[in-house]
Parts: C-alpha cells; structure tokens; sequence
C-alpha cells in the first residue's frame, strides 16, 4: 500500500437493518450501525479513503460485479455472492476466522402455535407459512429446504402480518426481535435454524488492482471486536430495542 492511501467505494444496504445499519442520511451520527462503526475503525487504523455508497443489497451486488463498487458488506457466504466478488477462503470453505461478526437466525412463532424443529433439518418446516426479510440469506437456506417464504421489505410489517395469522412463524438474526418477543408473545425456539459468519466482500477489479489490500481487510475486520472499540459499539446497540 505504498504511495497515496488506497480509495475504495463501499456499499451498503439503503434500508435499516438493526443493528447492522441505520437509515440513509445517519452515516456520521452517534448511532449510525455496526458497519459503519467499523467502516471508521478501518478508515483510522489502515488509512484507508472510504467512500460509502447506499443501494439495494441487489443492487450492490450488480455494482459490486461490474467493478463499480470494491467492498459489499457485511454479507454471509454463498456459492452466488462467491461468483461475483471475493470471500476470505480457507480450503474451499469461507474462512471464519476472517469473519467479522458471527451471528445466529432463529424460528420465531406465536406461543399457541406448536411448530416442530429439531435444530437440524429445515424440511421440518414445509408447509408452514414462513416469513423473513428480503435479501437475508436465510431465504435461499429455507427455499433450498422446499420450504414456502414470503419475503418483508421491514420487520414491523412482517410482525403485523404475523401478529394477523397470515404467516405461521418468522425467520430472524435482528436483535430488535429478541427485546420485544416477551411483550408480543412470541416463542423462540432455542436451537438456530443457521448460525452464519458475516464478512466483507471484495470486487474481482479491486483484488487484482490491491492483491494484498484484501487480507489486510478482512484481518483487521476480524481483529475488530477484539477492540475496545469494537466492544463500545457492540455494547451501544445491546442497550437498544431499536435505532435510536
């Protein structure tokens, strides 16, 4: 990384995703999401010019394999997202260890309902009426399954359709789900329908232009929550049932 500070454009979802990323036009606010936090803990640490650029998660990705955008994240790993851009691999596998966050999605239902899962098989669930957020890749897990998904552009509308009896029980990773279960009866079960490492996506043009920027990345990336900073930005969004 000799001579001027590498540039890099990044993208990043446009809709909020507790507590991932809050909304377009929060980016420099005292609770602008997780990515973000770590968005300026790497501008610092590795001197890097970072622009941010907001798009649909589809949309990033269509820049992202055009060369048009260098980093898409955070992201899970999938054999799709691996054909248009860079994942940290270890032996044909993504690489954990370079993660930057681990996190797990869960079956959420209405306490009366009785929905069986065993923590292990996903084509239990075929034949009840699933929701989850559009893009996350949870959608791909359970349709992969044979299992029917509607899809929410926000987690409010999905809990109002559920609420409503049109779906039988949701798929969710988000924190805000967890805080207020209690107070809408919900039941969550205890085993994890997928627990998923999130990861910073680079273009195939920005690893050819910085063979050794990406490493660079996903290491501190993953160094991140070992930080004091990292952990005051975890802690920050424990305390809250949603943006602020």
């Amino acid at each position: 990384m000799a001579g001027p500070n590498p540039a890099l454009r990044w993208c990043v979802d446009d809709k909020p995703s507790f507590f991932f990323y809050n909304k377009v036009g929060t980016e420099d606010s005292t609770h602008p999401g997780f990515v973000f936090d770590l968005i300026s803990h790497l501008r610092s640490e590795l001197h890097l010019d970072i622009k941010v650029v907001r798009r649909s998660q589809s949309a990033c990705s269509v820049l992202l394999e055009k060369g048009e955008i260098d980093v898409v994240g955070l992201l899970s790993h999938n054999e799709e997202r691996e054909k248009i851009g860079y994942f940290p691999m270890r032996h044909g596998v993504a690489d954990g260890d370079r993660a930057v966050i681990r996190t797990s999605y869960y079956l959420y239902a209405p306490k009366e309902k009785n929905i069986n899962w065993d923590g292990r098989n996903l084509t239990l669930l075929k034949g009840k009426r699933m929701g989850a957020i559009e893009g996350f890749s949870i959608v791909h897990d359970l349709e992969a399954a044979g299992v029917k998904v509607e899809t929410f552009k926000s987690l409010d509308g999905m809990i109002t359709r559920l609420q409503k009896n049109d779906i039988d029980a949701v798929a969710l990773n988000n924190d805000k789900i967890n805080r207020i279960s209690e107070r809408i009866q919900l039941h969550k079960h205890d085993k994890p329908l997928k627990t998923k490492d999130y990861f910073i996506q680079v273009s195939r043009h920005f690893q050819e232009k910085y063979p050794s920027l990406p490493d660079t990345l996903w290491k501190e990336g993953a160094r991140y929550l070992k930080t004091a900073d990292g952990q005051a930005a975890i802690s920050k969004y424990e305390k809250l049932e949603n943006f602020p």
